[in-house]
């Protein structure tokens, strides 16, 4: 049978039936608004195109795109070894890159880079003949218990070695360890504080010991709300029960441990995915591309 063929059928979302659609759709200019004439600076362009953008979505007549490798016509992500990193920040840092896309392009490329100099490091200590490349998706999370931003990599766990006239062949590496956990984020680490202070995000000891108390614009507060700590109430569902009793006959395993911290940043890595799991590889990347609210669960209620 025809990869084509195997393929099941996705059906679209109805945008307009969700609740969260309605709310951005009836609200979005009386919040700019106010919002605008509440602070001493508009919000910001990203902010708003992001909320225009969102009612957009899903509307095939603006563009759509589809995605298959020229190869096999199914498999985008290699079927590799992959490691699964999650990198947390200092909440000063998390902050910054809440309120700025230039800090947060920067932490996701600085980790990118330094993460495949040291795959590729690591290849060419075992012996790797040819020119090697390493690989990771990157995606962001901006949700939790608060605002908890933080980057989850899938790493591919090894390199491509090319050699002339030959296809690029992958040498697995071996699975990490604690230590090279430390060494990885020591490595991260330190550049970023110094990229913040060198493109001026971060603060000088003079301005942390000032007393006057500054002004905080539009995105900061938000940010600095959303990185507090809320309470969220849960409207409990038919399918509750039936969930809560099936999790307690089927436990989730515990990870193993795989975790390093250093100076506020924490790196864990406890999970990995062999290059013949596809249905791991599927619950992962179900489970990192999930959104931040689940959309079947939400509830429109009345004051």
């Amino acid at each position: 049978m025809s990869a084509s063929k195997a393929r099941p059928n996705v059906l679209p979302r109805n945008r307009n039936a969700t609740v969260l659609f309605g709310l951005v759709r009836d609200h979005i200019a009386s919040f700019l608004r106010e919002a605008n004439e509440a602070y001493d600076k508009p919000v910001p362009h990203f902010v708003e195109n992001g909320d225009r953008r969102y009612l957009e979505c899903g509307e095939f007549t603006r563009g759509f795109v589809h995605l298959s490798c020229t190869s096999c016509a199914s498999a985008v992500v290699p079927a590799v070894p992959l490691a699964h990193c999650v990198l947390s920040f200092p909440f000063e840092l998390s902050l910054l890159a809440a309120e700025s896309p230039k800090v947060l392009r920067a932490l996701a490329r600085i980790n990118y880079h330094l993460t495949a100099r040291y795959f590729q490091r690591r290849a060419a200590e075992r012996g790797a003949d040819g020119k090697t490349n390493a690989g990771a998706l990157t995606l962001v999370h901006r949700f939790g218990s608060s605002l908890n931003l933080h980057l989850h990599v899938w790493v591919f766990d090894g390199v491509f070695v090319e050699r002339d006239k030959e296809a690029p062949r992958f040498s697995p590496a071996q699975a990490l360890s604690r230590d090279d956990l430390c060494e990885l984020l020591g490595r991260f680490a330190v550049p970023m504080m110094k990229w913040s202070r060198l493109h001026g995000f971060a603060r000088d000891e003079q301005d942390l010991d000032s007393n006057e108390t500054r002004v905080l614009t539009f995105d900061e507060m938000l940010a600095q709300v959303a990185a507090g700590r809320g309470t969220f109430e849960k409207v409990k569902g038919c399918h509750d029960d039936a969930q809560a009793s099936s999790s307690e006959r089927n436990p989730r395993p515990q990870p193993c441990d795989g975790a390093a911290n250093f100076c506020g940043f924490n790196l864990h890595a406890s999970v990995r995915i062999a290059a013949d799991d596809d249905r791991g590889r599927e619950r992962l990347f179900r489970s990192c591309l999930r959104p931040p609210f689940s959309l079947a669960r939400s509830l429109g209620v009345h004051d």
